[in-house]
């Protein structure tokens, strides 16, 4: 492991910034951007080591919610076809010919995550708009639907302030 961590030199930047240069600072243009460079600082201080895994664990739910969603619509649906969905699940989850370069990340396995993750918010997009115009789908199984997707995005919002550090800001 390398000394000082990331997250040892983000503080030391951030606290150098604070201490000596901030003071320095006249009021104005500058000092407001150099004000906005430190909380970002110190947001990427508090949570660039959580972000892989609040990614991964999207992943995951996003995959596990949509594959029991489908199944459901599946299964119900008299005539709507959402075998496509389907395919483009398994395909997502799989990482079969994803591009990865154009996150530039140096991380393979984050750039992996990052593709999977804009693979998986399509298809919940694309999934979302079929379900809600699929008139042979019941009442009982659309308001589950709802509110399946509904909990799924406020499990997505609570990691994604956790991972941005934005659950510590005042």
């Amino acid at each position: 492991m390398l000394k000082p961590t990331t997250t040892e030199l983000l503080g030391g930047v951030r606290r150098g910034l604070t201490e000596d240069v901030l003071p320095k600072v006249s009021d104005g243009g500058a000092a407001r951007q150099l004000r906005a460079a430190l909380h970002i600082l110190g947001r990427l201080e508090r949570s660039w080591d959580r972000m892989p895994a609040n990614l991964a664990a999207d992943n995951d739910d996003i995959a596990a919610t949509l594959s029991i969603a489908l199944a459901d619509v599946a299964a119900a649906a008299a005539g709507a076809d959402y075998s496509d969905l389907f395919t483009r699940l398994a395909k997502a989850t799989g990482g079969n010919g994803t591009n990865t370069q154009q996150y530039r990340v140096h991380d393979h396995r984050l750039a992996m995550e990052m593709a999977v993750n804009e693979a998986l918010q399509g298809l919940l997009e694309d999934f979302d708009q079929r379900w809600r115009s699929d008139q042979s789908l019941d009442g009982v199984l659309r308001e589950q639907l709802d509110r399946r997707i509904l909990e799924l995005y406020l499990r997505m919002v609570e990691r994604e302030a956790q991972a941005a550090g934005t659950d510590d800001d005042h």
